[in-house]
């Protein structure tokens, strides 16, 4: 049953707990199901290593829903807006944390016991009825002498009390005079220290208190009664303490005691007195002064103001502290004193001779204890504020059980006409309904007592099914509740189920359930107290309780990270390690990653918890994990267990030069790496994290565990720096990462490397510098002597760590200056003592040899981390700011724009080999130097034309330009200055200041265990499918869609010629259109970057730029802070709507929330193709597939290849290489059909099968009398349908195997007008073409529909269409274009 624990993914059967089952079939019978699926656990990216066309699991068998785009945790802002510079987790920051736990935890460790009883004399003011209550302390005072029964009954109140806190210290006062009284009290409270004392005072043979706040104790001889008052008492015990009033008009006390501690409090802070004369006749009124004067003080009285104490015979005369201190015995005699039983043999003598103890909980009298308890407990859960729940229930034992018992006390005495009061005071609970499962768990047991008592020994205890039967309550509760609704009741005796084996399991079980309803579930169990019992649990060796256990756990480490302390305090956590050493067989993945991210939990930013956990050997446990299954860390279902083992192991060495020096011993680094191709861009991220953890920064110069000498060692360690760099070389692969978080995350890492090296950071930006001619003019220097700085490539140092950087090079092959000049190399970059750089060896600031294949590394890291500044994602580019910020380095806009140059990139052909001295390599952030850091071999370029590695996270490999390119350097717009000159030895370096940005990757990673992870048999099984969408929602959207998509296909239009409506889009070029397909939403993409979204035929309902920054070159020629939206495209359609916007510049971002004005939030960017900076005539060609989640992009740097990217995973899965022209457009199939279409700029379409996109099925021919303004399939997708811009438009048809053409007609006159723009239907039965003057729709056999003049048939407008978009389920047609008006068009009828 172990290893199915977690067989379902996301979906959890609901449990039938049949009452005529047994007890061994109520356990396992889940509803049919095993507890698998009870307790299934989803990660979030289990199986996204599915074919690039893969729709994604259904939501149960026979559906073909799918799971919607961009679904994960990190995708939601909440995430990311939670994402602190303090590094503490978004449940740390919300305010919950810690408010469970009490601010200090009292004990009561000193018990006075005044008994004032006078026996044989009763008190003048008390009548007493004939025959009327006698025992006090169930003893009773005549049936022998009266010192003997005086001492009796002291020696029987001080056993009750001890069986509530046996370590108090216990002294009894028998009819005690007033010295006695505050010796007593003194010596107790010198005792107790800060502690509490406990006062007991039994006043039934002394008069009522008095109006002035008096009790009555004795003289030495017993003539007098001698008052003695509160006041006194309140000055002899102080504070903390507890007060026990037994005896009559007890409220009179209560009220002095409070008029008299707010008195003292008025005078400690010189207020005015204002107190009730006499004190005794009425309490202050209910103030903040009188909550602070009553801080840590708690009375409990008897009875109110004139009133008696009770005297039936048949209840004790000390019923009160009977209840509080006996209430079992006191409870069932009540009770069957008013049961039906009493008539079927049970009597009060069998009451007392229950057999069993109270603490055996297998015995009689030990169930009904424990029942008493759980519901007493549940009682005031529910009724008590939280805060004075946890004060009277949670922090002293002693104090505990006397308000559960005062509970009880309250309901019999009631039943007497005596309210018992209490300070602070109680809502009244003598009418709660779990009284009445009390009575019947008390009558069902009682039952069974006269034959019990026969001494048959056939006749054995049958245990109560009290806690089963509450199990099923909090069962149906968990089907029918929520937050909004009122929280279980039960929930305190799930608590107390815990402590029984028989019930253990399905308790946790069900626990689990609630705990993941969300955080404040986590919270309210963790106030009722839950948490010292499954801290207890983890002593267990239970098999069947291992996997729930550790989601419990992660629950609660979810919600309140303080906990891993306690895990740390006696090593508990060693339970989670044992559970990560199983075999991967007997425990499944899901279970295993919540080990690890409880493991990682305690140590992150707790030393401690660091150096236990690496004592134990959780480092080789992880990589052992790791190294289990190469192909099964990458992607499918143990994508979570990969990325926390990652994030564990980072969270171990994080911040410990020890701990990282052993990694590097151990070749974390490679094993590492092997991650960066997982499909899961959560693993990704967590890899690279690890990796930058290595790194080892340090908090602050004056908080360090090991001594400065020490610290300074470990910095100049030559073994540290080489596998420093080695860390770094290998995070430079994954800069063009799809998905933000990664390329966050690896600036962090960057940062850190940064950082750490700021003096070489330094000095390659010195030397950069000097390429531009700044650095040379300052400092006398010919930039040719500098210049060799940037020619050499990591990886080709002759050092033993060359060979294996060679694997992971991101720059140009290698090339050695002593080939170049015909001598030696070499550089410094001070040039101390006049002697020609040229001419010295290249050293860093400590003197150490710097060599030049590592100042190739400084550059690109540096080059990096500003081309960051201009990431898509607004989230990169902060954290690259505030990464140059901390090194400081500022990136400065020129004033005005340099004048073009060419810029040379790295080619190294044999004749330029030849005079290596000529090339001069200026510094730049541009993409062709960042693309020697990622150069293709001839091999790289045979794969990539293959279609590339299933897993290429980006396309750094084929992100070179060369000069031939014709690129403007991002120099020419932007400068790197230093902002600081200040020196710093390497310790100070190595200090994080403010600025440095926090990785965010573990708090992201922990929202996944704080979101719910189980759900009810009908939610969707899929573990993409999130949990705030309803299923039943998006079967009716994607019914709706179906149904109109169908109509659409069946049924073709006469025309589209007739205006619905016409809008104005604020003076700007339309350059994209997009329908929401059930929304009636039309979304429109401007030259300037905005992005307007309006109803069909209503206003605007958003406007907002995709830009993030004024000061970014474009492409194309356009003046900077211009942004050229060319494509936009609806993701999920179905679910919630994603708005896909991408740039001439191949920029990607997607929206949610498009249609919320101002709640739209960016939670996806990336480049599609290759970066670049300045001018180019190649614009990105961008095609987005909604069906299939895929992404095709060309141009730019690339125009000749298409870029496969998928966007759920966000990967780049391969590309199509081996064009031999330019592509213009690119085209997707409909409905995830592997089907593509390139047109190229010779006029040419290619049809490519995606199944095998190494090549393609058939080419048209060339065209070369027209420039292909649009492409798209029809009938079927058997045929193509071209448009060029001399208005001719061609069929073809794929079926022969090569497309031949069917038709070729003339759509628009060339010589009056071109055709413009081009646009297909999705059911391929219609395509509409536009030019100047018209627009016109045709069927797909090439036949006209309908012509339309744009904008109506009125006066014309200046400017012509340039994007026409069809509705992707009905027959509407928008056309926009320069003169910013917009039409949408539709049929007659």
């Amino acid at each position: 049953m172990q290893g199915e624990l977690y067989s379902r993914p996301r979906a959890m059967a609901s449990m039938s707990w049949k009452p005529s089952s047994s007890p061994a079939e109520r356990q396992l019978n889940l509803g049919g199901a095993s507890l698998a699926s009870e307790l299934s656990i989803s990660s979030q990216q289990e199986d996204l290593a599915g074919g690039p066309g893969k729709t994604g699991v259904g939501l149960e068998s026979g559906s073909n829903l799918r799971p919607p785009l961009y679904s994960t945790e990190y995708h939601h802002d909440s995430v990311a807006g939670r994402a602190s510079s303090s590094g503490e987790s978004g449940a740390e920051k919300g305010g919950l944390v810690s408010k469970w736990r009490p601010k200090e935890r009292l004990k009561t460790t000193a018990v006075a016991l005044v008994v004032c009883l006078n026996i044989g004399v009763d008190p003048p003011d008390i009548v007493k009825v004939s025959p009327c209550a006698r025992l006090e302390c169930w003893v009773d005072p005549l049936s022998m002498q009266p010192q003997k029964a005086l001492e009796a009954i002291g020696k029987s109140l001080q056993a009750q009390y001890e069986r509530w806190q046996p370590r108090a210290k216990y002294r009894v006062s028998l009819d005690p005079t007033l010295e006695d009284v505050k010796k007593l009290c003194v010596s107790y409270r010198r005792a107790a220290k800060s502690e509490r004392v406990l006062f007991h005072y039994n006043g039934h043979g002394v008069p009522k208190p008095t109006l002035n706040g008096e009790m009555w104790v004795f003289n030495k001889s017993y003539t007098q009664y001698i008052p003695l008052s509160v006041y006194d008492l309140q000055t002899w015990l102080s504070k903390p303490s507890i007060y026990v009033l037994d005896c009559p008009n007890a409220g009179t006390l209560m009220n002095a005691f409070e008029n008299f501690a707010l008195q003292r409090y008025q005078e400690s802070a010189g207020l005015p007195v204002m107190v009730q004369h006499p004190p005794g006749r009425k309490a202050p009124p209910r103030s903040a002064e009188l909550r602070t004067a009553m801080q840590d003080v708690i009375l409990l009285g008897a009875c109110g103001m004139h009133e008696t104490l009770p005297q039936n015979v048949s209840l004790p005369a000390d019923l009160f502290t009977s209840c509080l201190t006996t209430p079992i015995k006191i409870a069932l005699r009540w009770f069957c004193g008013r049961s039906l039983l009493r008539n079927e043999g049970l009597n009060l003598d069998m009451i007392d001779r229950i057999p069993g103890k109270q603490t055996d909980r297998k015995t009689l009298l030990g169930e009904l204890n424990w029942i008493f308890t759980a519901i007493t407990d549940t009682i005031a859960w529910n009724v008590l504020p939280r805060p004075l729940f946890q004060k009277l229930f949670r922090q002293d034992l002693l104090v505990a059980s006397l308000f559960r018992n005062f509970l009880l006390a309250e309901r019999i005495m009631r039943a007497f006409g005596c309210m018992p009061l209490s300070c602070p005071a109680l809502p009244p609970t003598h009418q709660h309904p779990m009284w009445h499962a009390w009575d019947l768990a008390a009558e069902t047991c009682l039952a069974q007592l006269p034959g019990l008592l026969s001494g048959d020994p056939s006749i054995d205890y049958r245990p109560s099914s009290f806690f089963t039967e509450q199990l099923t309550a909090f069962e149906v509760w968990l089907e029918h509740g929520s937050r909004q609704k009122p929280p279980p009741e039960q929930l305190p005796i799930v608590l107390q189920v815990l402590l029984s084996q028989n019930h253990r399991l399905r308790a946790l079980v069900l626990l689990g359930r609630f705990l993941d309803m969300g955080t404040w579930a986590v919270d309210l169990a963790l106030s009722v107290g839950i948490f010292p019992y499954v801290l207890k649990l983890l002593q267990t060796t239970a098999n069947e309780l291992r996997q729930i256990l550790v989601f419990i756990w992660t629950k609660i480490l979810a919600l309140d990270q303080s906990c891993k302390m306690d895990l740390t305090k006696d090593s508990s956590f060693m339970y989670f390690i044992r559970f990560l050493e199983m075999p991967d067989s007997a425990i499944p993945p899901e279970s295993k990653a919540g080990a690890a991210f409880i493991l990682s939990v305690v140590c992150h930013n707790h030393p401690k918890g660091q150096r236990a956990c690496a004592q134990a050997k959780l480092v080789d446990v992880c990589l052992g994990s790791l190294q289990d299954g190469p192909t099964n860390v990458i992607s499918g279902s143990t994508a979570l267990l990969a990325q926390w083992l990652c994030l564990c192991l980072g969270k171990i060495w994080e911040d410990s030069f020890e701990l990282t020096m052993q990694a590097f011993e151990l070749g974390v680094t490679e094993k590492l790496s092997k991650l960066f191709n997982s499909a899961a861009p959560n693993v990704r991220a967590a890899a690279i994290f690890t990796l930058g953890s290595l790194i080892v920064l340090i908090k602050s110069d004056k908080q360090q565990d090991i001594s400065q000498e020490e610290v300074s060692e470990h910095i100049r360690s030559p073994d540290r720096m080489v596998a420093e760099r080695q860390a770094a070389g290998l995070l430079l692969q994954c800069a063009n990462d799809g998905s933000p978080m990664v390329r966050r995350e690896v600036i962090h890492a960057l940062g850190r490397f940064a950082v750490a090296h700021a003096s070489f950071i330094d000095i390659a930006h010195q030397a950069t510098e000097s390429l531009s001619g700044g650095y040379g003019r300052r400092h006398n220097r010919s930039p040719s002597a500098m210049s060799d700085l940037g020619h050499a490539s990591f990886g080709s140092s002759g050092d033993a760590n060359s060979a294996g950087m060679r694997e992971h090079r991101h720059s140009a092959p290698d090339v050695k200056l002593d080939q170049a000049r015909g001598g030696d190399a070499s550089f410094t970059p001070n040039g101390s003592n006049g002697v020609p750089p040229v001419a010295q060896e290249p050293r860093g600031p400590g003197g150490e040899k710097l060599s030049l294949t590592y100042s190739q590394l400084y550059q690109n890291t540096l080059a990096t981390i500003v081309t960051a500044n201009f990431d898509p994602s607004p989230r990169v580019t902060e954290a690259a700011k505030r990464v140059l910020q901390s090194c400081h380095f500022q990136v400065v806009p020129l004033k005005r724009p340099a004048v073009q140059k060419s810029t040379s990139s790295f080619s190294f052909s044999p004749k330029r080999n030849k005079d290596r001295s000529k090339l001069h390599s200026r510094f730049s952030m541009s993409s062709d130097r960042l693309s020697s850091m990622g150069q293709q071999s001839p091999g790289d370029q045979a794969s990539s034309a293959g279609g590339g590695s299933p897993f290429s996270r980006s396309y750094s490999k084929s992100a070179s330009a060369s000069s031939k390119d014709g690129l403007t350097d991002l120099a020419q717009h932007f400068n790197v200055i230093k902002t600081s000159a200040e020196q710093r030895d390497p310790i100070q370096c190595r200090v994080i200041s403010a600025a440095f940005p926090k990785s965010e990757v573990f708090e992201q990673s922990c929202e996944h265990f704080a979101s719910p992870l189980l759900g009810s048999a009908d939610e969707p099984c899929d573990p993409a499918w999130p949990r705030d969408i309803d299923p039943a929602y998006v079967e009716n959207r994607k019914h709706r869609m179906e149904e109109s998509f169908t109509i659409a296909r069946n049924i073709c239009p006469q025309g589209l010629d007739h205006q619905l409506s016409v809008m104005e889009n604020a003076n700007d070029t339309v350059t994209a259109l997009a329908f929401e397909a059930l929304d009636d939403k039309l979304y429109l993409a401007d030259s300037k970057g905005f992005v307007t979204v309006r109803k069909i035929t209503g206003p605007a309902v958003n406007r907002f730029t995709v830009r993030q920054q004024d000061d970014r070159p474009t492409a194309r020629s356009q003046p900077l802070g211009s942004c050229n939206m060319t494509y936009i495209s609806i993701l999920n359609p179905e679910y919630d709507p994603l708005l896909l916007t991408a740039t001439a510049e191949g920029s990607v971002a997607v929206y949610r929330d498009a249609d919320k004005r101002g709640r739209q939030r960016q939670v996806s960017s990336f480049l599609a193709v290759p970066p670049m900076w300045g001018k180019t005539s190649y614009p990105a060609v961008i095609e987005s597939n909604a069906v299939s989640s895929q992404l095709y992009a060309s141009g730019c740097t690339k125009p000749q290849t298409v870029h496969i990217w998928d966007l759920q995973r966000e990967v780049c899965t391969g590309r199509i290489g081996g064009i031999d022209h330019n592509i213009l457009k690119i085209f997707s199939a409909s409905e995830g059909q592997p089907s593509l279409l390139v047109g190229c700029d010779s006029g040419s379409v290619l049809y490519y099968d995606l199944r095998d996109p190494r090549h393609y099925i058939s080419i048209s021919e060339p065209y070369d009398k027209g420039k292909l303004v649009g492409t798209a399939l029809i009938n079927n997708d058997v045929q193509i349908v071209c448009g060029y811009g001399n208005g001719r438009l061609k069929i073809f048809d794929i079926r022969a195997g090569a497309l031949s053409k069917c038709k070729d007609f003339e759509g628009h006159d060339h010589v009056k007008s071109r055709m413009t723009s081009f646009a297909s239907h999705k059911c391929g039965t219609i395509f509409a073409t536009s030019s100047l003057h018209s627009i016109k729709v045709w069927n797909s056999e090439g036949n006209l529909l309908s012509t339309a003049r744009p904008h109506g048939n009125f006066l014309p407008r200046s400017g012509s269409l340039q994007v026409l978009a069809f509705h992707p389920t009905r027959h509407l047609l928008s056309a926009g274009g320069a003169d910013s008006a917009t039409s949408i068009y539709c049929s007659y009828g």
